[in-house]
């Protein structure tokens, strides 16, 4: 029997506990070199039912695929990049089922291409942990494709923009069960194709500001195509594209988008779909989180223009109005979209939940559950339960790629795919590879296809990890720079397990673990600087859930000489101040963005009469581009309330990459005056250190940037009346959004002086 989603329930009587021991080393198989078997030959099949799914439980658009039904066997049985037995040398041809003889990570030495068409690829096959893909991209360039229970991690290992997986332009396609995370362009695109399911799937944490061009992007996917259905899977923490429907030429976008989870989207929701022939944004459970930006929240979807599109039935957890009446959810282009009242129809339809029914069917079956779920699974899942998390820069905040294990792979005489104990238990002969193709009449799938559909997960239910103390962002100071962080940890097994262990990691770096309750730590002489601290805890059958990562600051302060520092408002995490050997280390959180600022300024007092040229100039040498728009900046300012009147020069890290900027705002009025250099939209600097200079003449400013301190080019001028007594220092701005989450710059400067 299967549930909802599709997995054999875990009770089923030959599932993968019934012949897979505990995580242990591969033996067996290396003498196979995964070599294709022989099977019966495709066309020979007794007769089955006319509609026969891809698997019991697929749904939608793809859900006709046949994969690789009736064709060879491939046995993957390295870990390796690429050769004999390789998972590249399996999916380079088709007309055959791939199954693993092994778990563990495949990093990839290179973009892997799914070139082979009539192709099933079965992750859930693989013994112990699973399978990852991890360390560079994946695209589908193949038909007739059934791809299940895998994992795929981008990470940002290589420095440039990859997309974690990707499909355009294909057919017959549907994608089960599958986990994507860490792109730094997009996580899963898939457009541009016909026929396609993507379903019960998690895609997670694109990485914001990484090895992007552009900056500011960790985006969930592009999506859409013809008669495609994209249904109970679990978008989280993705600032952008979640997801964005995409045209394409000569492929019309009619798209069902349904019983999917939304969660912590963060300055985007669901948008695009430009002249959709029809899209269904329908039964949705959406869920803000710390990331989510106050004006996006509220907002179920902003079509493209000239689109059709029936949005209903979708709940926005905190916004009543909205789930009240979706209309209000929709947030209208200039020019206009069309609004259907019925939803737009599809040959295959989905089996339909409410949003709440598919909220839980989400978070207790979506992405790679077999052979079990993984420790980064389990955490995004807790996140959404909790929430908490947050949007990630680098995998490494999280912890990083986490430890599959393998484990002895069941008894395969003939090599057919299917294990001996079950052509046994159900009449076939072990030593025959033939019948693993054969059709079975009453359901028409092959003896193959029943064996890879009755798996179970093994182990216990994924186990509670999280980080007690300290809490996040404390921030820890000391004159050397380091300081003791001491960690503690909560770990909770389900029944049937126990803890085993629980290991504490800052980053990537593994600090050292426990075997036993109180789980504590203490990490000695931790440097200066922000680490991101989590535990992954493993019970006693080999199942792990990593916490939630809490990011701890290290400052070292310094006597600052005739200089002071003090946070400006209400800054949601304290900033500090180092000078040594002439250069000062600015760290601070908050938005300088007038009327009501919050930031960390270094500042000495001056006087300023009005026949007096005042000037204060520093080269800004760095900002930490932990998000878009942080700035390292000089200013000088009236007094040291948040509503004083300032001008501000600054460089700062912005979508596109450094600019540089000018803010002022006088004693009244509530919004700031803002100019950019470069002029042009979309014009960036060259990333190097740079110049500021912010002048005051009388009540005339004058805010300068160089390259050289030779040359200044004026990026601001403006008249404010202010002074005598003024405050004139280095400034960090962190653009501190209107959510939940506090980001943390660095900003370094070097020779700082103020003329007189």
């Amino acid at each position: 029997m299967t549930d909802i989603n599709g997995r054999a329930a875990r009770h089923t009587g030959f599932g993968r506990r019934a012949f897979v021991t505990a995580a242990g080393t591969l033996v067996g198989s290396a003498a196979f070199g995964g070599v294709a078997r022989a099977a019966a030959p495709r066309g020979e099949a007794v007769a089955a039912p006319a509609d026969v799914p891809a698997f019991p439980g697929a749904q939608g658009g793809g859900r006709h695929a046949t994969g690789g039904r009736g064709g060879s066997v491939y046995e993957v049985t390295t870990l390796a990049d690429s050769g004999p037995g390789s998972l590249r040398d399996a999916v380079s041809a088709g007309d055959r089922t791939v199954v693993f003889r092994v778990s563990g990570t495949i990093h990839l030495a290179g973009g892997l291409d799914i070139t082979g068409s009539n192709l099933t690829i079965a992750g859930q096959t693989a013994p112990g942990d699973g399978i990852c893909v991890a360390g560079n991209e994946t695209e589908i360039k193949a038909d007739n494709v059934i791809l299940r229970y895998l994992r795929f991690r981008g990470t940002d290992v290589l420095g440039t923009p990859i997309d974690t997986f990707k499909m355009e332009g294909r057919r017959d396609v549907i994608i089960d069960h599958c986990s994507f995370s860490w792109g730094v362009d997009e996580t899963c695109s898939t457009y541009g194709n016909r026929n396609v399911t993507v379903q019960w799937c998690i895609v997670a944490e694109g990485l914001t500001m990484s090895a992007h061009e552009k900056g500011r992007h960790g985006y969930g996917g592009l999506w859409g195509g013809d008669n495609v259905t994209f249904h109970h899977n679990l978008l989280i923490h993705n600032g952008g594209r979640n997801p964005r429907f995409s045209f394409v030429e000569d492929v019309d976008l009619r798209a069902d988008h349904r019983n999917n989870v939304i969660y912590n989207y963060g300055y985007t929701s669901c948008y695009g779909g430009e002249w959709a022939v029809g899209v269904n944004i329908a039964d949705n459970y959406y869920k803000p989180g710390p990331d989510t930006v106050a004006e996006i929240a509220p907002v179920l979807v902003a079509p493209g223009r000239g689109g059709s599109w029936y949005v209903a039935g979708n709940v926005i957890e905190g916004h009543p109005d909205i789930t009240a009446d979706n209309a209000r959810g929709v947030d209208i282009p200039v020019g206009g979209v069309t609004l259907l009242d019925e939803p737009v129809a599809f040959p295959d339809e989905i089996e339909r939940q409410t949003p709440q029914e598919a909220y839980e069917a989400v978070l207790d079956g979506a992405g790679a559950i077999l052979p079990r779920r993984d420790a980064m699974d389990a955490r995004l899942i807790a996140d959404v339960r909790a929430g908490t998390g947050r949007m990630i820069n680098s995998q490494t905040e999280v912890g990083g790629l986490v430890t599959l294990a393998s484990a002895t792979p069941p008894a395969d005489s003939d090599h057919d795919g299917i294990p001996d104990v079950w052509e046994r238990a159900h009449g076939l002969n072990p030593d025959d590879p033939a019948d693993a193709a054969a059709v079975d009449p009453a359901t028409g799938y092959t003896h193959l296809e029943l064996y890879l559909n009755s798996l179970a997960p093994t182990g216990a239910p994924n186990p509670v990890a999280g980080i007690t103390a300290p809490a996040g962002h404390t921030v820890l100071t000391s004159e050397s720079g380091s300081h003791d962080v001491v960690i503690e940890a909560e770990a909770t097994a389900h029944e049937g397990a126990d803890i085993a262990r629980v290991e504490f990691y800052a980053g990537a770096e593994k600090l050292g673990e426990s075997t036993a309750a109180p789980y504590r730590l203490t990490w000695r002489d931790a440097p200066e600087g922000t680490h991101y601290l989590t535990v992954l805890v493993t019970d006693t059958t080999g199942t792990a859930t990593t916490s939630t990562g809490v990011p701890v600051h290290v400052n070292r302060v310094t006597d600052l000489g005739p200089w002071t520092s003090v946070d400006i408002g209400d800054v949601p995490i304290p900033g500090a101040a180092a000078l040594v050997d002439g250069e000062f280390t600015v760290r601070g959180s908050g938005r300088v963005q007038g009327r009501k600022d919050s930031f960390h300024f270094v500042y000495q007092p001056i006087e300023a009469p009005d026949d007096e040229v005042v000037e204060i100039i520093a080269r800004v040498d760095s900002v930490s581009p932990v998000y878009a728009d942080v700035l390292g900046g000089i200013m000088i300012r009236e007094n040291l309330t948040e509503d004083s009147a300032f001008c501000l020069m600054g460089v700062a890290v912005s979508a596109d990459g450094l600019v540089g900027i000018c803010k002022r705002i006088a004693s009244t009025g509530e919004e700031m005056s803002v100019g950019t250099y470069p002029w042009e939209e979309g014009e960036v600097l060259e990333d190097q250190p740079y110049w500021l200079r912010v002048t005051l003449r009388g009540d005339e400013f004058t805010a300068e940037i160089s390259p050289d301190s030779l040359q200044w080019t004026r990026v601001g001028y403006e008249r404010i009346s202010i002074g005598p007594d003024l405050y004139a220092g280095l400034v960090v701005d962190a653009n501190k959004e209107a959510n939940l989450t506090a980001n943390y710059t660095t900003a370094r400067f070097s020779q700082v002086r103020i003329n007189r």
